[in-house]
């Protein structure tokens, strides 16, 4: 959506896509192209001084009413469309396109609104001209979203999906959940597995919840600010079915649809982790309450189909015949 900060018509940015992705993190990205067209539509001939593009992106924090606003400029970068000279550019009745391709560094952290911050970027249009004439300036908001690699998940996906452990010798246990990576909205099971030595020992409760965690990092902040919230909390109460020593037992968490994406770890890093634990009693006695943490990323579906690995391609020799042998002469 553009914002006119003057009215007009004169100026309209239009960009090739309103969200840019970063790929990896910020040490491992080679960056992405801000790309689009500035188009201008002059009724009239038109004296003009310079018209340039300006990005802006900015991270603003209010982390309580007794604190001021804090404001901090993340990039501020100009390019020029017309350049400024002794002379003035004279534009015809007309209307005209500039396409523009920027590079963006990989280092530019990504776009992000939370309790007590925002990380926010605009691109400018700006058209000045000479004498008493008002300069006019429009702009649109420019998002900025990070992904990980595809190697990056191969890497780290599979080691975190399941714990397991012993409890006094009596008990064993495992907890998995599908993948590490969410989206907003989705449902997931998680699912434990028992196995008790002692038949006298009872699992009564398991439970599972969703927490997310936002650190906030200034040059202005002595140390770093922490806040954590609860998204979700799901119990249910459980028996061991009779006789059995070896049984598993499902409950399912459904991702908020208002969660924040992860995001950092500059500026402001927002993370989740789902906590999940469970009832150890004998004779209605709780002996024992066992809890474990999975780190988990949040992100919008359609990001998470962009870091998906391309399709492995197939050897010749498992799609095509092989060729008929020469005969011997």
């Amino acid at each position: 959506m553009q914002e006119n900060i003057q009215p007009s018509n004169m100026l309209e940015i239009v960009l090739n896509e309103d969200t840019l992705t970063m790929h990896g993190t910020a040490d491992q990205s080679v960056g992405c192209a801000l790309r689009g067209t500035l188009k201008v539509n002059l009724e009239k001939e038109t004296k003009v001084k310079t018209l340039f593009l300006r990005l802006k992106g900015k991270l603003k924090l209010k982390m309580n009413s007794d604190m001021p606003r804090r404001e901090e400029s993340l990039i501020d970068q100009t390019w020029p469309i017309l350049e400024r000279s002794h002379q003035l550019h004279t534009l015809e009745e007309g209307r005209y396109q500039y396409d523009f391709e920027y590079p963006l560094s990989g280092k530019l952290p990504e776009s992000v609104k939370v309790s007590h911050g925002k990380i926010i970027y605009k691109l400018y249009a700006v058209l000045e001209r000479p004498g008493f004439h008002r300069t006019t300036k429009i702009s649109r908001p420019l998002v900025i979203h990070r992904v990980p690699l595809p190697s990056t998940l191969e890497f780290t996906d599979s080691p975190n999906t399941m714990i397991s452990g012993t409890w006094a010798s009596r008990m064993y246990y495992e907890a998995a959940i599908p993948s590490t990576t969410f989206a907003p909205g989705e449902t997931f099971p998680v699912t434990f597995h028992f196995y008790i030595t002692d038949p006298l020992l009872e699992v009564d409760r398991i439970h599972a919840s969703m927490r997310e965690y936002t650190i906030y990092r200034s040059a202005s902040f002595v140390r770093p600010s922490v806040q954590s919230k609860r998204l979700s909390d799901l119990a249910q109460d459980y028996s061991r079915p009779e006789n059995v020593s070896d049984w598993e037992a499902t409950i399912h968490v459904q991702v908020p649809d208002s969660v924040k994406s992860d995001c950092g770890p500059d500026h402001i890093e927002v993370s989740h982790k789902l906590v999940v634990k469970f009832c150890i009693s004998q004779g209605g006695l709780v002996l024992d309450t066992v809890i474990h943490r999975f780190p988990i990323v949040v992100q919008p579906l359609e990001f998470s189909e962009v870091t998906l690995a391309p399709p492995a391609y197939n050897s010749i020799g498992s799609t095509c015949p092989l060729p008929p042998a020469y005969e011997v002469v």
